[in-house]
């Protein structure tokens, strides 16, 4: 079994987004290593179907920076971004 420190170090050159999508839900180890380790997430230029699967699968409360984009791949993602997790709770 390779060690969590060697998972964390590949972590480090991913975005939280691919992270989330390609590692939540295989084994509970996993889901610690996310929970734990995973907070920077650049949902610029990702399709609909990774934002709702990230903003499902992890604890928006745990993030540490998150970058929105409003560009023509990515319409409307702020505006259901702050419909889904208000920005007032987080004040």
């Amino acid at each position: 079994m390779l060690p969590n420190e060697l998972f964390l170090e590949v972590f480090e050159y991913l975005n939280g987004v691919d992270i989330i999508y390609a590692f939540s839900q295989l084994n509970n180890r996993f889901q610690h290593l996310l929970i734990n380790y995973v907070h920077t997430f650049d949902f610029t230029s990702i399709t609909k179907a990774k934002f709702d699967y990230v903003t499902q699968h992890h604890d928006i409360h745990r993030w540490k920076s998150l970058r929105l984009s409003e560009d023509e791949q990515t319409p409307g993602q702020i505006r259901l971004f702050a419909q889904l997790f208000p920005f007032s709770q987080y004040i």
